[in-house]
């Protein structure tokens, strides 16, 4: 069986790509209105951005088929209590997440086929599902 797509993403992007696309990320989920995202994003500490953006970073490295150094909380503790629904969850993913790839040179047909699938699943210990906690559980997470 031919491995997933999303785990060759970081041989064909490499490193520098995955870094600029982290750094979009932080910045556009920073910019992001709160009544979307959530007040996750503001009024981080200096300290509170530079954890957020190694995590962030070393995360996305280890999800797309790069070097584990993620040395972060798990998914699931990450989030607790910072009570994401999932019309955030979703609004983050499309508004900020799929224009930093987008607008860092990743082509819709990758997007869509590769880096979407980590984060759109909904089964017991995916992404989406530990990270939505707050309202109702998206339709299949446990």
């Amino acid at each position: 069986m031919a491995a997933p797509c999303s785990s060759m993403m970081y041989a064909k992007y490499g490193a520098a790509a995955f870094t600029a696309v982290n750094a979009s990320i932080i910045s556009k989920a920073v910019a992001a209105p709160t009544a979307s995202v959530g007040t996750s994003f503001q009024g981080l500490t200096q300290q509170q951005a530079m954890t957020l953006t190694t995590n962030l970073g070393a995360f996305l490295v280890v999800a797309y088929g790069g070097p584990n150094t993620y040395q972060g909380k798990s998914m699931l503790a990450a989030h607790q209590g910072l009570n994401i629904t999932e019309a955030q969850y979703d609004y983050f993913v499309s508004n900020v997440v799929v224009p930093a790839l987008s607008e860092n040179g990743v082509p819709t047909a990758d997007i869509m086929n590769c880096f979407a699938p980590p984060v759109t699943e909904k089964k017991a210990g995916s992404v989406k599902c530990d990270t939505v906690q707050s309202g109702p559980r998206p339709s299949g997470c446990p």
